[in-house]
């Protein structure tokens, strides 16, 4: 969204929430947040003037390299230069954690999208976001979109879920609808991953 598209954004939504909200129903205001260290101290205070019930702060490039945009993108690299882009890409998410600004972590170990890269490799880099989000008391992310891409795995893998139940860190279930069709998209199935990662299923609120 071009910044000078907000104002519009937020005043449409100011205006359905009071046409929409009920009993019911409870339409929230927020914003996906790209993360970079050149620039985020400005953006969070500039977003400040904003109703924003929640802001998700996320990562989709490494330098000008976007990891999510088309696999394409990733046939011509070297296992060097991927390793590169993860490395920045992780490095990137752990300073958006860190800083405590956003409501929760939006899709982590995303790079994983196309199927090129051994996700496993990373864990330390994600063990590293997880104790960040941790100690700036965040949450993360569970995004069930990767079930329908290229890794056919939701974001973040099981084994960093695990990890972040250990540390419990609050998880939120998410679908990144692109389509009124994939609204809540496999939600009942990431309750369960949820479960098998070790969080308490009492503790959870699917609508």
């Amino acid at each position: 969204m071009p910044p000078e598209k907000i104002d519009e954004y937020v005043e449409t939504l100011l205006k359905l929430k009071k046409e929409l909200d009920s009993e019911n129903f409870t339409l929230r205001l927020g914003l996906e947040v790209d993360f970079f260290f050149e620039n985020s101290q400005q953006v969070v205070k500039d977003l400040e003037s904003y109703p924003l019930d929640y802001l998700i702060g996320s990562v989709h490039y490494a330098g000008t390299f976007s990891v999510d945009h088309d696999s394409s993108d990733w046939v011509p690299l070297s296992k060097e230069e991927m390793k590169q882009i993860c490395e920045e890409y992780w490095k990137k998410l752990e300073g958006a954690a860190s800083c405590g600004a956003y409501t929760f972590i939006g899709h982590p170990d995303l790079p994983k999208k196309f199927g090129f890269i051994d996700n496993d490799a990373y864990l330390p880099h994600a063990l590293r976001v997880l104790d960040a989000v941790q100690q700036s008391h965040g949450a993360i992310e569970l995004n069930t979109s990767g079930w329908f891409k290229d890794c056919k795995e939701q974001y973040p893998s099981s084994k960093v879920l695990k990890e972040a139940a250990l540390r419990r860190i609050p998880v939120i279930i998410n679908s990144d609808a692109h389509h009124p069709d994939h609204i809540a998209r496999n939600f009942s199935a990431a309750a369960e991953v949820l479960k098998a990662a070790g969080y308490p299923a009492e503790n959870f609120n699917i609508f």
